[in-house]
């Protein structure tokens, strides 16, 4: 069951959504608006947009939000679900929401169809930020339409988001990834691939460390060494069951004489090969 403080969070992050949706439409033109919801410390709302935007556009969308929490009173109204029809009729996404649980709330001259209550209490403008931007599929389906998902942190109050913003910053400095960098230890580039890794000597020298010392600690503690192929044939699969329950979850196949392999999604298969290529005493 949720406390009341976490349901007046959630109500006052759902209402960042809210005002996030509103600054959008009117910065923007002729934009089609998905739905909202909450992440772990925050909000989103996607959005289809006649343009595409980037980071630097979540300064102005911020100011616009602030504009519209310190001139314009949230306002909540019931209406008939043919009215409420015709009055989203050019929101194609609000329309597949509707549902007898909406209401609609109004900021100005901007309505939203929202399923959940928002706070109607006053919105502090320095408790929130803009933060974050990326795709997201409508409802989830890889098929359907690509939408603009906008992101943010929202808190109680100004002291909760600095804190917050302070934690993220740190963590920041230790990603992996700008340490990669900074120490010269690995890069990667797009034309390569994503997550695909470039070692460099530094790097290199602590990965062959790190596992040397793996190797020796499991020889210390008993267990035998193996190699076994990274590939195997299509039938080893479908024998273990992969192929019949994680095939989606699989790398393409790879057609060799005729004959498609995948590349192991784990060694159990060979393990368990090497195991019978032996007679074994019942002790």
């Amino acid at each position: 069951m949720k406390t009341n403080e976490n349901s007046g969070i959630e109500s006052l992050r759902r209402t960042y959504a809210f005002v996030l949706a509103a600054a959008v439409s009117e910065i923007y033109s002729d934009v089609k608006l998905g739905g909202g919801g909450l992440t772990e410390n925050g909000f989103y709302y996607d959005f289809k947009l006649p343009a595409q935007i980037s980071l630097t556009d979540l300064p102005a969308i911020e100011e616009k939000m602030k504009e519209l929490i310190a001139n314009t009173a949230i306002k909540l109204s019931t209406e008939s679900p043919e009215k409420i029809k015709s009055l989203f009729q050019d929101q194609p996404y609000k329309l597949e929401l509707l549902n007898d649980g909406c209401a609609i709330y109004s900021l100005g001259a901007f309505r939203d169809l929202c399923e959940y209550p928002l706070s109607m209490q006053s919105l502090d403008t320095n408790s929130f930020k803009l933060s974050g931007l990326s795709g997201a599929y409508w409802k989830g389906d890889a098929d359907g339409d690509m939408l603009t998902r906008i992101s943010g942190a929202a808190f109680e109050n100004e002291a909760k988001l600095k804190e917050f913003t302070l934690l993220e910053e740190d963590i920041a400095r230790r990603d992996h990834r700008n340490l990669g960098a900074q120490l010269d230890l690995f890069s990667s580039t797009p034309e390569i691939g994503q997550g695909l890794v470039l070692w460099h000597p530094k790097g290199a020298m602590v990965r062959y460390l790190l596992e040397k010392f793996s190797q020796q600690a499991h020889i210390m503690n008993g267990y035998d060494w193996v190699y076994t192929p990274h590939i195997g044939r299509a039938e080893l699969w479908k024998t273990s069951g992969h192929l019949g329950f994680y095939k989606d979850s699989m790398y393409s196949p790879i057609m060799i004489d005729g004959e498609e392999y995948y590349l192991k999604p784990m060694n159990c298969p060979f393990h368990i090969a090497i195991y019978q290529s032996s007679m074994k005493s019942y002790r």
